[in-house]
């Protein structure tokens, strides 16, 4: 699979209004909210002013392989723990967010070594 990382373009981030709906955690047997959600105040400070403040990161995933309609499907996948992400695709997203890989993969520090080595 051709994975591509890289950030957010600016004419994306419309989309952004999208991809804040599908965060909405919503408990089994609860009915969905209405779209319209995203419109409130408290949901739009996520979204609304994004790409002003130099705090604002956002990662675009294109897989060559599959369809924009699709990606609902594989994130929910991944939300689930159905699918993870492979390292080298984890590596990438460090790199670009300039973090350690080491918060991607979910090793809790045990010793002050594990802890300095979370700041290289």
């Amino acid at each position: 699979m051709d994975v591509t990382i890289r950030k957010i373009q600016k004419r994306e981030y419309p989309l952004l209004d999208n991809f804040l709906y599908e965060a909405i955690f919503i408990p089994e047997g609860i009915e969905h909210p209405p779209k319209s959600i995203i419109s409130s105040p408290e949901l739009q400070i996520y979204v609304k002013h994004f790409g002003k403040s130099k705090d604002d990161w956002g990662l675009v995933a294109e897989v060559a392989e599959y369809e924009e309609r699709n990606a609902d499907v594989r994130i929910a996948q991944y939300e689930s723990g159905y699918r993870v992400p492979q390292n080298n695709t984890l590596m990438e997203m460090a790199k670009i967010l300039n973090v350690n890989y080491i918060y991607f993969i979910g090793v809790t520090p045990s010793c002050a070594e594990d802890i300095m080595l979370t700041f290289l």
